[in-house]
């Protein structure tokens, strides 16, 4: 018996025999940090998106020399197109151009007048005064100078009054040498034009007066209101900017109009000046007419502005 188990057990064994150990892996080795790719063939193979073209930097137009409301002079400066009118800094209500922007120098005007209580609506008067706007009666004004065309350039303006205005608006009086190269034009001419003074063209050297209409007397009545407003064959006598489109001083392809004629206007100097002449200033010099024998503190009927600026693009003046 036991033989037997013992036959059975080896007969078994060697049946079974053993498990065969599986073939060696013969492929080339990857790399661990290597992806497996897809072949280009197969579905599951996405092509890299090229990165698309950078964008390159805007350059930033270039600066004006000027702000639109100037011409620029002589590759070095900036001056007003038109005579300056005013308008107040906080609210933006134009100013009267009949009276002084000031507060201080209207009640100076308007004291003592004949037609002092007209400009205040307290009585009728003929010729009728403008009546003085209640606003500009008020503490708080503060005149800023504008340039624009078409409109009633402001008179009665001292030379205070006119370089703050123009220094509330970021600009400045403009000096007398300044003035006068802008009003000389690229010909250098001494009026607009030309050389030669030419009957008209400019409003200056008018015939009537108004203080003479109104009161019988040019050299009275300087601070009236109704003086600029004086009308001969039913035209004003002090005109509206650019209304006399050939007093033109050129540059390039731009203007500075009325710089002679219209009225009068103050420069920075030290002798307190202003220069261009008035519509009715027996004057034939052009822009070299000027007038230094009054105060800064004078203003009348005549007396207006036109600022300056320094260029704004950076440039040094040639």
């Amino acid at each position: 018996m036991r033989l037997f188990a013992s036959l059975t057990l080896s007969v078994s064994v060697s049946a079974c025999g053993a498990v065969p150990a599986p073939p060696p892996d013969t492929s080339p080795p990857q790399p661990a940090d290597l992806p497996v790719l897809a072949d280009a063939a197969s579905p599951a193979f996405v092509a890299a998106e090229p990165e698309p073209p950078r964008a390159e930097p805007v350059p930033a137009p270039p600066v004006a020399p000027c702000t639109p409301d100037m011409v620029f002079v002589a590759q070095r400066f900036c001056i007003d197109r038109y005579e300056a009118t005013m308008v107040d800094k906080a609210t933006r209500r134009p100013f009267s151009p009949f009276y002084p922007p000031s507060r201080k120098e209207v009640r100076r005007a308007i004291a003592g007048q004949t037609w002092g209580p007209a400009a205040l609506g307290k009585e009728e008067i003929e010729p009728p005064v403008p009546l003085l706007p209640e606003w500009e009666r008020g503490p708080d004004i503060e005149a800023v100078a504008v340039s624009a065309p078409h409109v009633t350039p402001q008179a009665y303006m001292s030379k205070p009054t006119a370089k703050a205005a123009c220094e509330a608006a970021g600009k400045r009086l403009c000096t007398l040498a300044e003035w006068k190269v802008a009003c000389r034009g690229e010909q250098n001419t001494r009026h607009p034009y030309g050389d030669k003074y030419k009957i008209g063209v400019c409003n200056v050297h008018g015939t009537s007066h108004p203080a003479s209409i109104l009161y019988g007397n040019a050299s009275l009545g300087h601070w009236d209101p109704r003086l600029n407003q004086v009308t001969v064959d039913g035209t004003t006598l002090l005109r509206q900017t650019g209304e006399t489109p050939k007093c033109r001083s050129a540059w390039g392809d731009d203007g500075v109009y009325d710089m002679v004629g219209n009225l009068d206007e103050w420069v920075e100097d030290d002798k307190s000046t202003f220069v261009g002449g008035f519509y009715a200033r027996d004057t034939f010099r052009g822009c070299d007419a000027q007038v230094s024998k009054h105060p800064p503190i004078f203003f009348d009927f005549t007396t207006g502005v036109r600022c300056c600026a320094e260029r704004r693009d950076g440039q040094r003046a040639d």
